[in-house]
């Protein structure tokens, strides 16, 4: 197989003063101006091809791990007592040049492809690392509230009603008035409903954003059982997920279709989290 490195006579573990020393060279030597070839002009359209690609090191990369990968293929797809058909002996050289040829411009076509990729994800590197810094930042406070949270001392149940007959808000529908004889609560039914007048509660609440993690509820003279709160269980599951995902977003500096979609991602939840938040839909 006729690589590029075998168009500039080069060995595959040149340096780039190498290639360029090389290009100059065969570029002088097989120029139409210069060459009385039939084929120089052909020939000097490959070695412009191999320099373009081996003086780029990104291209380069990608063009040796195909030359390798070509080659792994035919020792697995080969045998040990292989012998080539009379066929293929005495086959057309020129057919196997074409072959060659059609070989190196798909090459070329994937590298141009990677490259169009790469400055299509270039345009959103910008937004990819604003949405990870916000998401970060407010999954961050959360995530200090959480861990701030503290209980509060003891309080006496003295009515637990609707809330959505009082305020006739919807985003009431789903939550209880639960009057203490210091303070009023309003909690999610799944959180509050198995509370009743007469029972002694007491309160986690974190002391940035007021949520509440879970409640200890208990009959008089009898110790305390801790209720956890689903809906902040949930919460905290997803502002935990925002925080990672935020991390990654900022760590990784890859122009790629993942980063991007994790930043899209990212943005959705701090989205969805904010606007929950501003509806008061979470505890």
């Amino acid at each position: 197989m006729k690589t590029y490195y075998n168009i500039l006579g080069i060995p595959e573990s040149a340096h780039a003063a190498d290639i360029k020393r090389a290009y100059r060279q065969m570029a002088k030597q097989h120029h139409p101006d210069v060459s009385k070839s039939d084929k120089a002009h052909e020939r000097f359209i490959m070695i412009e091809k191999a320099y373009a690609t081996l003086s780029d090191p990104t291209k380069r990369k990608y063009y040796d791990n195909g030359l390798n990968y070509l080659r792994n293929r035919r020792k697995d797809s080969g045998s040990r007592h292989y012998r080539p058909s009379n066929h293929a002996q005495h086959a057309d050289p020129r057919t196997r040049r074409s072959s060659e040829e059609i070989k190196q411009k798909a090459w070329i076509t994937h590298l141009a492809k990677l490259n169009e990729d790469k400055a299509y994800y270039q345009k959103f590197v910008v937004y990819k690392q604003i949405v990870s810094i916000l998401g970060l930042v407010f999954a961050t406070l959360f995530i200090i509230d959480d861990l701030s949270s503290t209980l509060g001392e003891t309080e006496f149940i003295t009515n637990v009603e609707f809330l959505y007959p009082i305020t006739e808000n919807y985003s009431d529908a789903d939550y209880y008035l639960v009057s203490t004889s210091e303070n009023e609560y309003r909690l999610h039914q799944r959180f509050a409903g198995d509370l009743e007048n007469g029972q002694l509660m007491r309160m986690e609440e974190t002391p940035i954003l007021h949520m509440r993690p879970s409640i200890w509820i208990g009959e008089l003279n009898q110790p305390l059982e801790k209720q956890i709160n689903p809906v902040y269980a949930l919460s905290k599951t997803t502002f935990y997920l925002l925080f990672l995902l935020s991390m990654a977003g900022i760590l990784n500096q890859k122009r790629s279709e993942l980063m991007v979609n994790l930043a899209l991602i990212s943005g959705l939840i701090f989205a969805l989290c904010a606007l929950f938040m501003w509806l008061k839909l979470l505890p």
